[in-house]
Parts: structure tokens; sequence; C-alpha cells
């Protein structure tokens, strides 16, 4: 019987440990869940049908009653519910940069500063604007901050303009000019002090009433990155360019300490209510709280899956917010470490972004879990599928042409999905090198999938069996593309060299189609769709000593020079051809898109800065639409531009992105554009509407194939 307790005594002590072990486990290795990220339509910009992602988070900031959480993100302003993590409203959206925002002392208004626009005051309940204060101004906003128990508010610029608004009445009281450039501003919890960063890394502090200063302050070894005022105001504390946290006196104007961080970078910090507690984000994924007085570490948060970014305090103290690179934004409870509530959809960036051909459905990769795909639904934003299977990162995502269909390829495998069921119908092996690449035929009745060594394979897809391997034996490579009639293959090397591949025997067409033409980059050297003629920026050619910013023309079938194209005065950034290999699309540094005709090298049309809405942008990528009539340019902070490729006039500007687009996706009949931005932000686009012409539009810089 002894016995027989002690054993039991044994293996039940035995799983304990092993359960706490596995407890410990889990809290120093978290696992890696996987968060549907929703996607609100709220306040969706013109002409666009849904939206995905919410933009990556700049700022956090609770309105003084601890009901309200503001969520700074790249498309504008979340209002969510501090305590439910549900969104209130979605205000000051797709705008300029917001520079800072501030709340009334009674929560109900809040002030939102663009930095090179207005200021705009949001009724906070209801997410309506209230009114918006205008006024031209030197330097960019920096501030903001409300005196006299909200009935004031101050902005600052970083050029120390101070500005005093009457909130009723949305008068400018006063401006205060000193002229001083500063690098940052940031207002005491009062509104009554402002602390400024300059180049010299010299902190000066501020009396905002009469523009006083005092001497320099604060002289630092290091640029400070991010600085802000204990709750009392007393205390001054800021980020180093070396990654360390310094804390001055405000008061008796002295430095009192420096805490040391190995490894971190340059982020930002939050006090505590009570200013106690230091949070700091942290690279390795966590958050640390320092002891304000001692400068000790007192305690350490797990949990997030990638960098946490964005920390900020609730007034009670009792909880803390944290956003990471991977959208996810926690509410902490303090006391105990756990999590209360997440909110997804804050992503910094959705890698791979694919639209289906009838412009339905959108896939996505998971931001957290890179071997799941999401299905989307276009016209509604919601998620329709998940597609699990995959077991390493997926490369590459391409719907079938029909639609019913998507391939994904991660490492050397290949899935096939079904659209509408989201379920697995081939996993297709065979390559000993990963893969980097897939296409469909025109038909659809083949998959061609490219390893990283060059080698194309070619699957049936009834089948899935492979039915050859063309070997170009020219290391990786930049591109691949089938014929319009799917007999040959176009394969362009690392080197910039083209060769075409007859699909039925594997064989190559022509030894060197075109000597001379290799470039350095993929999107300065284009074979036209037709296979006719490759255009390259010859001053990315290899070896050439002519001049700069000239395009040359080669005659595939002879492999003869053609043309050269003269006009540009500055570097080539992008060259397309139209369809039907007629027309070539140039942009270039010099602030001009420029149409040539290919068959006699002609100028046709000049688009200069003067008719570019935005013209301190520079041009991203230029592309056509299917019939030739339509062309396509997209800028670097948004805007994308629609042209009459025949008459030189515009006929459109898609506004709604705030950063640099980084792909175009269009569908088959081209009525639906899916546009990327590197915000993490996707918008689907009624082309339909936007055009209200019978004209299509064929994507240029991430073909469905």
């Amino acid at each position: 019987m002894k016995k027989t307790l002690f054993s039991i005594v044994l293996i039940v002590g035995i799983v304990s440990v092993f359960l706490i072990l596995q407890t410990i486990s889990k809290r120093e290795h978290p696992v890696h869940m996987m968060f549907i990220p929703d996607n609100p339509q709220l306040n969706l910009p013109e002409n666009v049908k849904a939206r995905f992602g919410k933009g990556s988070v700049e700022m956090l900031v609770y309105s003084p009653d601890g009901n309200v959480l503001a969520v700074v993100s790249t498309i504008g302003i979340w209002l969510y519910d501090a305590h439910t993590g549900e969104i209130q409203s979605l205000v000051s959206a797709h705008s300029g940069r917001i520079a800072d925002i501030a709340f009334t002392p009674d929560s109900q208004t809040l002030a939102c500063g663009e930095e090179d626009g207005p200021i705009s005051l949001w009724d906070v309940s209801t997410g309506t604007l209230k009114m918006t204060l205008r006024k031209d101004r030197m330097g960019s906003l920096s501030s903001l901050a409300f005196i006299y128990n909200g009935q004031t508010l101050v902005s600052a610029t970083d050029y120390f303009l101070l500005d005093f608004w009457d909130v009723s009445t949305g008068e400018l009281q006063k401006s205060q000019i000193k002229g001083y450039p500063r690098d940052k501003t940031v207002f005491s919890p009062d509104g009554m002090k402002l602390a400024s960063t300059n180049r010299n890394y010299e902190i000066m502090l501020w009396d905002v009433l009469s523009g006083e200063h005092s001497e320099i302050v604060f002289r630092n070894e290091y640029i400070v990155t991010d600085f802000r005022f204990s709750p009392d105001g007393k205390m001054l504390v800021g980020i180093v360019s070396d990654h360390t946290i310094h804390l001055w006196d405000v008061e008796e104007l002295k430095y009192l300490r420096t805490i040391q961080e190995e490894g971190n970078y340059d982020s930002t910090v939050a006090f505590s209510p009570d200013g106690k507690l230091l949070a700091r984000p942290n690279a390795d994924n966590t958050i640390r709280f320092w002891d304000v007085a001692t400068g000790t570490l007192e305690r350490t948060i797990t949990g997030h899956t990638s960098p946490v970014k964005n920390v900020v305090f609730s007034p009670d103290g009792k909880t803390i917010a944290s956003w990471s690179e991977h959208g996810l934004l926690h509410l902490w409870d303090i006391a105990t470490g756990e999590i209360k509530k997440t909110i997804t959809g804050h992503i910094s960036n959705i890698e791979k972004v694919v639209l289906s051909p009838d412009g339905q459905t959108l896939a996505t990769q998971d931001v957290i879990d890179k071997k799941t795909m999401h299905l989307w639904n276009v016209n509604t934003g919601e998620h329709k599928k998940t597609l699990l299977g995959h077991k390493k990162e997926i490369v590459d995502v391409v719907f079938s042409p029909v639609g019913t269909i998507l391939a994904t390829a991660a490492h050397k495998t290949i899935h096939l999905w079904d659209i509408e069921t989201g379920e697995q119908k081939k996993a297709i092996k065979g390559h000993i090198k990963p893969i980097i690449d897939l296409l469909f035929s025109p038909d659809g009745k083949m998959l061609a999938s490219v390893d990283f060594y060059g080698n194309i394979r070619l699957w049936d897809m009834d089948s899935g069996k492979r039915m050859g391997t063309i070997r170009t034996r020219t290391g990786g490579l930049f591109n691949v593309e089938f014929s319009s009639d799917g007999k040959t293959l176009l394969s362009v090397a690392g080197d910039g060299s083209f060769k075409l591949w007859d699909v039925a025997t594997l064989k190559q067409k022509q030894t060197n189609i075109v000597k001379g033409a290799e470039s350095k980059g993929d999107d300065l050297s284009k074979l036209s769709p037709d296979f006719q003629t490759v255009a390259t920026s010859l001053s990315d050619r290899k070896g050439w000593t002519g001049p700069d910013f000239q395009i040359g023309l080669w005659d595939v079938a002879s492999g003869e020079f053609t043309h050269t194209l003269i006009g540009h005065t500055n570097s080539i950034t992008f060259i397309a051809f139209s369809p039907d290999g007629n027309k070539l699309a140039s942009s270039a540094n010099d602030d001009t898109i420029r149409m040539w005709d290919v068959a006699s090298g002609e100028q046709k049309h000049i688009f200069t800065r003067q008719d570019l809405p935005s013209p301190q942008n520079v041009v991203w990528d230029v592309g056509f639409s299917s019939d030739g009539r339509i062309l396509t340019s997209s800028l670097w902070e948004g805007p994308i531009h629609l042209w009459d490729s025949i008459t030189g006039e515009q006929k459109k500007t898609l506004k709604g992105h705030t950063d640099e687009i980084v792909s175009l996706s269009f569908n088959k009949d081209s009525h639906t554009l899916a546009s990327k931005s590197k915000n993490g932000t996707v918008l689907v686009w009624d082309l339909a509407n936007i055009m209200n012409t019978t004209a299509t539009i064929m994507n240029t810089t991430e073909p469905n194939r």
C-alpha cells in the first residue's frame, strides 16, 4: 500500500514538474498564434470598394478619462473603446501625415494636426468633424496641447511658431515666432512648458505663454530621437541615438541618470501615470519596465511575436497598450502581465497580395504565419477562407486564368487550392532547389515553376505531373513569361539577357535574341508583349559609355539595334510597353513621363511635373490599359494617375494611399484594381465607375499570370 501510494505521489510529482516546465517554456517561447485581421470598411476613400489593413501604428494616446484609446495610423486615427477593444470610429482618414494629437481635459474633443496641413477638431463620441483650423505657417507642425481647461489649443512647429486657437470659435488668438529651427518639440502635460531639440544635440525649455526660453538646458553626445515630460512636468525622459535612456530634472535643470539598455533600437518610451515607472518597447519582442528613481529594471513582459514599437499607459496605470510589427495591438494587465484584449489589423506590411481574375477575391499572406494564405471578399472586405498546409514560408502566389485555382509555392513544394472551398486539390513536388516564381499558361492548362538556379519546370494541371524541364543555365532569373498563345516562354536572366524557349520541345528558339541589350535591372529592360522588341535603358546597360538617360530599342527577329529614344534629362526609373507593343512609356527622375512610338522612335507625348497633381512626388512606375488607350502612373506617396495615352489628357487621380505604392494588381477585365502601399494597406478600386468607359487596364508591375 505504501509502495503504491509512493508511486502515485511520485507520478503526480513528475507530471506536475512537467506541466510547470511546459508553462515556463511557453512563457519563454510564446506560441506563434495566427490572428485573422479585421478590416472595418469605415470612411473609405472615393471610388474604393474595400480596404484591407488599418495602417501601421505611429502613436498611441489614451483619453484623459481612460475610456478611449486613439491609435494614430498611417491612414488615420482609429478610436477604440479602451475596455472592450471595439472600434468606435475612424477620423482624419487618408489625409496627410499626422504629426500630433491631443484630447481636451474632458475627453470630448480630439485635436489632430497634420504635419503640413490643417488642424482638425473631432467630436470623440460621434467621430464627426467639429471644425478645421487653417493658417499659413512657418515650418511643419510638431506638437499640440490644450491649455486653460481645454478652451485654448496651442500648436508648435519645428521652426518654433506658436499659434493659440480659441477652441469654441476656431479663431486664431495670437502667434509667437521665434524662428529657431527645431528637430522636435513636446509640450508638458499642462501645456505651459515646451521642450525642444536641435541639430546640435541640445535641449531647450520654453515658457509657452511668453515664448521665452531658458539657456541651453541639456547637451548630449548623441541625437535625442524621442522625449517627453513626466506626468507632473518635473522631469524629461529621452531616447538617445546610442539606444540609452536619459533622465533630466526640469526644475533644477540638471542631468539625473542614464539607463543602459543593450541591443535595443530607436523606439519610444512612456511614463506610468504616477511617474515611478518607465516602459520601453524592445527589439527582442518584449516590454521592459524601469524604476525611475533608481534606473533599475523592474520587470519584463513577453508575448509579442515581433519587435514592439509603441507603448502607452492607461490613465489609471492598470493597463499598458503595445503595438508590434506583426500588426497586433495588445492591451496588458500590468499587475498580472496577461493580455486582456488584442486588436488586429494594424499591419506594417502585407507581403503577398494577389487579385483574382474576376476581381471578387483577394489573396493575402498571413503577416505572422507566412506559411498561410487568406482569401477575402473584395466587395465586403469579409474573410472567406484560410489556406493551411505549407510547412515553409510561401514565396509566390498566382491565380489560374479562370480564377478557380490558386497556386502557392513554398520551398520545393507547390500547392493548388480550390478558391470556393479553400481545400487543397494537389501538392506538387519535384523541385530539387527552392522555388522562386510561379506562372500559369494563358489557357490555364499548364503551370510553370522556376527554381533558384534558373530551372523551369512545366506541370500538367489536370494530372499534376511534370511535363518537362527547361534548364536555362543562366543562374537566377529576373522574370519568366508565356507568350500570348502559350507556345513560347521568355526567360530574363540575372545578367539582363533574354532567351526564348519552345514549350513543346523545351529547346531554346534563338541562341541570343538581342546581343548587347543586357541591362542591370529588370525594370529597365523589357520585352514587348508580342515578343518583337526589346527596350533597355542605355545608361543601365552593361559596358555602355555613351550619353546617359537614353533608351535603346532592338528588333528581336534580326537582333539589330533600331532606335535611340532621346528626351529624358535624368535617370530613367521605369519603362513599359503597351499591350500591342506599338507604344513605350518611360518615367525618369527629370519629373516627366514620356510616350514613344516604337516603330519610328518618335516621342508622342510628355507629361511634366506641372501635369502631376502632386508634383513633389517622384513617379514610381507606369503601365498601360489592355487596349493601350489608358496610361497608369503611381507616385512615391500615394496618388495613382490615369491618362489618355492618345491625347495625353489626364483622366483621373486616385487618392487614398498615404505612403509609397509598392504594387498594382488588376483583374482580368480590369474593372477592379488592387493597390498595395508600403504602410501595409491595400485599397481595391472600382475602375468601371471611375473611368465610366469601356477602356480596361492591365497590370504591369505584378501581373496576374
